[in-house]
């Protein structure tokens, strides 16, 4: 019945972008992301969703790209890891002392909601880029639909218990987190010692359950002007 729905909402989410002259491209060769997001302005990939830093597969990774025409304007990652009995916030400390061994960067402090609430099968989204221009109310109407199609699309792909993301702390006290499509909150989720540019101690991480996001996306296909 979940497949049924996820499926139900990538396709209206398309449809109505589509309707707006916006298309949704999956990346398949992956090699290519690094000159895609130096054309929407961005000169770096996050560690976390490098393909030159990580094996990733068709099974563990995908990329996603916002069209008009011939334009770029949007971007977005998703990586999915099964941690079995590992719990979240080793892996997060794992994955930093690996990433960041040579800038000294580490996680000190993981919030304990973390390992409270997300665990087993999960998906991460992140590296969401947007073209500076392209911008205001309208935008914002697109954006939603692109990063809800993009956890419908995660949640179809890898059957995760969870899909999560970081995002600054400024941006979920402005209601990010139901425009992206999630619905709960973790604030100052990681603590950390010597972080990079774009990690600060006071990012929260939101996500949204597998099961909650079926009744949520069952709502929105029920009332796709909400979209």
């Amino acid at each position: 019945m979940s497949d049924f729905i996820f499926n139900a909402l990538a396709s209206e989410c398309r449809q109505r972008l589509k309707d707006d002259g916006y298309e949704i491209l999956h990346v398949e060769d992956l090699t290519k992301i690094r000159d895609l997001v130096e054309i929407l302005g961005k000169p770096y990939l996050t560690p976390r969703l490098s393909p030159f830093l990580n094996d990733f597969t068709p099974n563990n990774c995908f990329w996603l790209l916002l069209t008009r025409g011939d334009e770029t304007v949007a971007a977005g990652g998703c990586r999915f890891d099964d941690l079995g009995s590992m719990k979240l916030s080793q892996f997060w400390r794992n994955c930093v002392a690996r990433h960041y061994e040579r800038t000294g960067g580490a996680v000190v402090h993981v919030a304990p909601p973390v390992d409270d609430y997300l665990s087993g099968r999960l998906a991460y989204f992140g590296d969401l880029i947007v073209h500076e221009e392209f911008r205001g109310a309208k935008a914002g109407r697109v954006l939603k639909r692109f990063t809800h199609f993009a956890i419908a699309f995660a949640m179809l792909k890898f059957d995760p218990s969870s899909v999560y993301a970081f995002v600054k702390e400024k941006d979920a006290g402005r209601g990010a987190m139901k425009f992206y499509g999630f619905n709960t909150v973790i604030h100052n989720a990681q603590t950390w010692s010597n972080a990079p540019k774009y990690h600060r101690d006071d990012d929260a991480c939101f996500f949204v359950s597998q099961k909650y996001f079926s009744y949520y996306a069952k709502l929105l296909t029920d009332s796709p002007e909400k979209l």
